[in-house]
């Protein structure tokens, strides 16, 4: 018998686990029909699945959505928190951004007296940061003119800081997030930005 799957579904089959004494469900053939979806031949014992497979795959996913992201608000709150506590040490008040290995924003705090104009910046120093892996000052030096990723500034519209304050955040090793620091000089924006990060 020949049941006509979507692509998502099709890959949703593929995962499925059949009964212990059955195999793993085998496509024999696949072939696409005139309206682009894939025919799919199974076996008519194997064909039969149950709702709960689909459940657990369901809860599986979600569950792996909801932890994906290792830089929590708690986290966060703290690397902000080590970064005002450097800022005011340097007596530079700065806006201060955390990102998730999405490049998403956690948490922003802009400090009193801290530039309006860092806002946006010190965002988009986090996001350059964990874009690409690297702090935005070892970034800038490449980025200018003659270097190996000269113009990058103008990329993903515009969200591309070039200058210092950008830290990547690691657990294990891997980059999870990003801080971002602006307000000051770069010098400062980048100690800043390191107080945070030996803070996560």
């Amino acid at each position: 018998m020949t049941k006509i799957l979507s692509i998502t579904e099709l890959l949703m089959v593929a995962r499925i686990k059949t009964r212990p004494d059955a195999a793993a469900i085998n496509i024999v053939q696949t072939t696409k029909n005139t309206q682009g979806k894939i025919a799919c031949h199974l076996p008519n014992r194997r064909r039969t699945t149950k709702v709960k497979h689909h459940n657990s795959i369901r809860t599986e996913f979600i569950s792996s959505w909801r932890t994906m992201s290792a830089v929590k608000l708690e986290d966060a709150r703290r690397v902000i928190a080590a970064a005002e506590r450097k800022a005011h040490e340097i007596g530079q008040p700065m806006n201060i951004a955390v990102a998730d290995e999405g490049g998403n924003l956690v948490a922003h705090v802009r400090m009193d007296g801290a530039w309006i104009g860092s806002i946006d910046i010190s965002q988009k120093k986090a996001y350059t940061s964990r874009a690409f892996d690297i702090t935005t000052k070892d970034l800038a030096q490449h980025t200018q003119s003659g270097g190996q990723f000269f113009g990058i500034h103008a990329s993903n519209n515009g969200k591309i800081m070039i200058f210092a304050g950008g830290i990547p955040l690691k657990r294990d090793g891997r980059v999870v997030g990003a801080i971002g620091v602006s307000g000051g000089s770069g010098e400062q924006d980048h100690a800043v930005a390191e107080a945070g990060a030996a803070a996560y």
